[in-house]
């Protein structure tokens, strides 16, 4: 039976390590908030005290974690990391949503061990790692890639190989790019109509129909018709994104004027209240614009701190 260790259990890895279990892998799993594996404990997964730990026995190492800070200490921390005690021959399967260069540095950097790695981003958010259908980019060896393709399965609807190491994370940086975009036309498009006093479930109906319809006005649909943000992708988290995408941008002297857009507004909203709710908040960051003394008094009382 394949052994894999799963480190990071949010809202995410957590959903993400349950389908797992419940297609027979044995799974460890390893979170910094120790709360977060009383599940598992009580339900037939092991608890690893740290990455260097769970690792010692795990066929497949897996990470869902949130930046590459994170994804570094977990995976490279030279006291507690996974590298060292991955034994070689062993898979490094990375599902955070990372830098390209970071992608790259963990390829390198295990293959010293005789350890592979691949660099797997998914598209979908919470609903979808709930129920088994995310998508999964991958980067690395396509030997790798068919060696994951089960676990890819247990998890998800369906895997892309998409080339070398970092092109994985690569794609997604470029799929979170159009997220943004697509919510911000979708974000504008209701404040015109609100602001013309036009039934707003009304104009979803209206655009499903057309060109104008896109995958954040299907998805988000009922957050932004309740006006009830829970994350399924927090803000801040969609910012930290949207900045890796223009990095990359910058190192190829690509001009993105919509991405500077995206990033800038996401950077705004973050900075007036929103960035641990769901990225449709942007509705109430585009609320706020539109009254620039609410707007202002946000930011006054946030300290233009940045999130």
């Amino acid at each position: 039976m394949m052994r894999v260790l799963f480190a990071g259990l949010g809202n995410m890895g957590g959903p993400m390590a349950k389908n797992l279990l419940s297609q027979g892998v044995s799974v460890t799993v390893y979170n910094r908030s120790a709360p977060a594996t009383d599940w598992f404990s009580t339900h037939g997964a092991t608890v690893a005290s740290s990455p260097s730990e769970g690792a010692q026995e795990a066929d497949v190492i897996m990470t869902m974690l949130s930046d590459d800070r994170a994804v570094e200490q977990v995976l490279l921390d030279p006291h507690t990391g996974c590298i060292q005690s991955a034994r070689p021959g062993t898979l490094v399967i990375d599902s955070s949503t990372v830098s390209p260069q970071l992608s790259r540095r963990l390829s390198q950097s295990f293959a010293t061990k005789g350890v592979a790695v691949l660099d797997a981003p998914v598209t979908g958010s919470a609903p979808q790692a709930i129920d088994g259908t995310l998508t999964f980019i991958v980067g690395g060896a396509k030997e790798d890639f068919e060696r994951a393709r089960p676990l890819f399965n247990a998890m998800g609807r369906q895997a892309f190989y998409v080339g070398a190491a970092g092109t994985g994370s690569t794609v997604k940086l470029a799929n979170n790019t159009m997220v943004a975009l697509n919510l911000m036309a979708v974000v504008e498009g209701l404040s015109i109509v609100e602001t013309a006093g036009i039934d707003a479930e009304l104009f979803l109906d209206i655009i499903a129909g057309g060109g104008a319809q896109n995958g954040m006005a299907m998805s988000k649909r009922k957050k932004l018709l309740a006006n009830r943000f829970d994350a399924d992708f927090a803000m801040h988290l969609m910012l930290k994104d949207l900045r890796l995408a223009g990095d990359v941008a910058g190192q190829w002297e690509i001009p993105l004027p919509g991405l500077a857009l995206a990033t800038t507004l996401y950077q705004v909203g973050c900075r007036t209240g929103e960035a641990q709710q769901d990225l449709s908040a942007l509705r109430t960051t585009y609320r706020k614009l539109a009254g620039q003394q609410s707007l202002l008094t946000s930011l006054n009382g946030q300290g233009m701190a940045d999130q």
